[in-house]
């Protein structure tokens, strides 16, 4: 995976040392993403590992990269490596994914993106839906305060193994703490399958180790319609190259 990300920077137009470095903004580790792209020329590398655990089955997830490239203004290429599960069941690679997102904001004082992603049936037969799975998201933002902000989006999935469209929504409350350290919480609705709705609250904490390297941790607890609940926790690291 390090030789990889190393081909991809390699390959990304050089910047100039002169030029003063963007602001780092991830998309991770809430699910809410944010309403604004890489900056042009620049590739964003975010990663991290999750163990996840649905009534009684638990599972780790590694190492959940996504590397997003702007080779325009406000346009990025998003492209998401398949994951290694490990735990109960199933066990292997799951799906990747290659998306694009564009910035049309802000309009106002509200930030507004677009994220249209598909799914690359490349994992192993428990781990993959067998299609190509289209997601659109649909992302806003506002700063309430210097210190205050909120973030909202809404979904629609295609899930290849139930033959169905998903929809849900999110909505997030960010903290900073400090220069360098912030908070979120997030409430997560998901309309998963038929008559069945998926409800998670979910909060966590980003540290700038540096200006272009962030750490964060995060929990979520979810619940099911139909009874049953998830539960999560993960740690990531991401880098503006």
């Amino acid at each position: 995976m390090i030789r990889f990300m190393f081909i991809i920077a390699l390959l990304l137009p050089p910047v100039s040392a002169a030029q003063p470095f963007p602001e780092l903004v991830t998309d991770r580790p809430d699910f809410t993403e944010s309403g604004v792209t890489v900056p042009r020329g620049h590739v964003q590398i975010e990663s991290g590992i999750l163990y996840d655990q649905v009534v009684d089955t638990g599972n780790i997830a590694f190492p959940e990269v996504l590397v997003r490239w702007a080779p325009l203004n406000r346009f990025e290429l998003r492209f998401g490596t398949p994951n290694y599960v490990a735990g109960d069941f199933p066990r292997g690679f799951s799906d990747g994914s290659v998306g694009a997102k564009v910035q049309f904001g802000p309009v106002g004082s509200w930030d507004l993106g677009l994220i249209a992603v598909v799914s690359l049936p490349v994992g192993e037969v428990d781990l993959t839906s067998g299609s190509v799975d289209p997601e659109f998201i649909l992302i806003t933002g506002h700063d309430l305060s210097s210190r205050v902000s909120l973030g909202a989006q809404g979904m629609l999935t295609y899930d290849g193994v139930e033959d169905v469209w998903q929809y849900g929504g999110t909505l997030v409350v960010g903290l900073e703490l400090s220069p360098r350290a912030g908070s979120f919480i997030e409430a997560v609705v998901i309309d998963q399958r038929r008559n069945s709705v998926f409800v998670m609250l979910h909060h966590g904490y980003t540290y700038l180790l540096s200006p272009t390297l962030q750490l964060d941790v995060h929990a979520g607890l979810g619940f099911f319609e139909r009874g049953g609940g998830e539960g999560l926790v993960g740690i990531g690291l991401s880098t503006l190259l």
